[in-house]
């Protein structure tokens, strides 16, 4: 029987299985480096897409919600990553218009992330406003359905009793 594993070691080891899949890894690849089970990275996904989304219950938010946190977790690192490359002191060949360079992306980098801060939230609360939008004209839908049924069976009394009561 496997030992069970800290809260600590598997926040850990869902943190590595989102850095993977920032760096485009399936479930399987990810379940070789990091020397563990498909069903366990299945199981972490779930586990994933459930805390980013918020409970959510319709597909498509939860796997948008948890890429949109597997995005930011690959700028991250790309960001990290120019920043060793700028940093960088040794005869690697490196010159000034490689550090330019390096620094360009670094704002590209910068600017994209401040875009998806800004939109994403705002993308997820239009999508809860439209679910409820929807929902509400289902309400008054299956309402007004129900008000016809009545005023027929109200209308088809009277025609035929000639009485006015209900």
């Amino acid at each position: 029987m496997a030992k069970p594993h800290s809260q600590r070691e598997i926040r850990e080891r869902r943190e590595q299985i989102l850095l993977l899949m920032s760096k485009g890894l399936s479930q399987q690849d990810i379940a070789r480096e990091l020397h563990t089970t498909r069903q366990t990275i299945s199981r972490d996904m779930r586990a994933i897409n459930n805390y980013t989304n918020g409970n959510l219950n319709d597909l498509a938010r939860e796997t948008l919600s948890t890429m949109y946190q597997s995005c930011i977790t690959g700028i991250n690192e790309v960001l990290k990553e120019c920043w060793q490359i700028y940093d960088r002191r040794d005869d690697s060949g490196l010159n000034w218009w490689h550090r330019l360079a390096v620094l360009r992306l670094a704002a590209v980098i910068n600017f994209k992330k401040f875009e998806m801060f800004s939109s994403g939230p705002a993308l997820m609360e239009i999508r809860r406003l439209k679910d409820r939008v929807d929902t509400l004209k289902r309400e008054m839908y299956d309402n007004n359905n129900h008000n016809n049924y009545n005023n027929y069976n109200w209308n088809f009394k009277n025609k035929n009793t000639g009485d006015c009561s209900t």
